[in-house]
């Protein structure tokens, strides 16, 4: 397994643990404001949504949000973890 097999695969459960807790109805709202994942939680939700919009694409979503904003990283950090989000996009959006 490469590198970037491993990346990819520590972020993917990472980001599966993330959405699992926002789609359990037992878990306790921290804010009353949605985050991101609720929001794109509730289009996948939502009828008059044309995508389906399942877990594979919400957890790259939240990948590339979190990657842009990440003001610590350094920029060859920041840009490895894009190119394994739009990657990441490109291989599940036919699935």
């Amino acid at each position: 397994m490469t590198r970037l097999e491993k990346l990819f695969a520590i972020f993917d459960g990472f980001f599966q643990n993330v959405v699992d807790e926002h789609l359990d109805p037992e878990r306790k709202q921290l804010s009353p404001q949605e985050d991101v994942i609720d929001a794109l939680i509730g289009l996948k939700n939502d009828p008059y949504w044309s995508m389906d919009l399942r877990p594979e694409h919400i957890k790259p979503l939240i990948m590339l949000v979190h990657a842009s904003q990440a003001h610590e990283f350094n920029s060859r950090c920041q840009t490895s973890l894009i190119a394994i989000g739009t990657s990441w996009l490109g291989v599940n959006h036919y699935y």
